[in-house]
């Protein structure tokens, strides 16, 4: 499980967590592989331009979450 940066961007539409430049916080977004930007995480409207962001990885890449 490795951050991806930028530079490759996902080659299909996805949920990903995106650390955003300039700053260390890191948003729930989907990749619009049409419009090759971010949008919100419902999917609903368009967040940043893809270089507005510095790493990214997609959800299916994260662990599952533990049982408690």
């Amino acid at each position: 499980m490795e951050w991806i940066s930028m530079s490759t961007p996902p080659e299909k539409e996805e949920e990903c967590l995106v650390i955003m430049k300039g700053s260390n916080e890191i948003e729930a977004l989907n990749w619009n592989n049409h419009y090759r930007v971010w949008d919100d995480y419902k999917n609903n409207d368009f967040y940043c331009k893809a270089e507005e962001a510095s790493y990214w990885i997609p959800f299916s890449n994260l662990p599952n979450i533990p049982e408690e």
